[in-house]
């Protein structure tokens, strides 16, 4: 991944806050973190060793769960909060996966919006989902959903946003439905004076 990186040689580079294994089993999936000071520690250390290896900064990334991890020491703000102070690290927010939680977990994403550092926000991800068993997969298949659109010109509003992106990966559908999509979203950029 170094290597990688040093080799695009890009502003920055993101990782999510998540877990993919566990006493040495591979998950298969990116998996939520307990809101716990023990995952705290482990998150920061794994930061610093990766910052030993990979001098380009790194963006952390929140990601969609079905279920809470037991341990809960803290909400999912204060940990986030915790992570990004203690590390120095900015925000890849992804209004996909915070749409898709408060859905599932039946909270108000603005009030989450305003309980994290918007100031640290650098890029956001964002695209659509589809529903199984009455939850919202976050299944990057489907077009932007309008309380995604909405979120995200909130965000795009308060923060120092760099980048968006569109993270379309499955059901593709023509390119201009995507270039659509895009061209939403560079507007949502220039009404906020984000870019030209």
């Amino acid at each position: 991944m170094a290597e990688l990186i040093h080799k695009v040689n890009p502003s920055y580079w993101s990782e999510h806050i998540a877990f993919t294994r566990a006493d040495g089993v591979d998950v298969g999936h990116l998996a939520p973190l307990p809101f716990s000071n023990e995952a705290l520690d482990v998150i920061c250390r794994n930061v610093e060793q990766v910052r030993r290896a990979i001098d380009v900064p790194l963006v952390l990334e929140n990601i969609t769960y079905v279920v809470r991890m037991p341990g809960a020491e803290m909400s999912e703000t204060e940990f986030l909060n915790t992570i990004l102070e203690r590390t120095g690290c900015g925000l890849l927010l992804d209004v996909t996966n915070l749409h898709t939680n408060s859905t599932n977990h039946d909270f108000n994403p603005y009030e989450f919006l305003d309980g994290i550092p918007l100031e640290k926000v650098v890029q956001l991800h964002f695209v659509g989902g589809h529903w199984r068993d009455e939850v919202l997969v976050d299944s990057h298949s489907s077009p932007t959903p309008e309380e995604v659109w909405r979120l995200m010109d909130e965000v795009v509003e308060r923060c120092p946003v760099k980048g968006i992106i569109l993270e379309r990966d499955e059901n593709i559908p023509p390119f201009d439905e995507l270039s659509d999509e895009l061209a939403r979203a560079r507007e949502i950029g220039k009404r906020h004076k984000r870019w030209d």
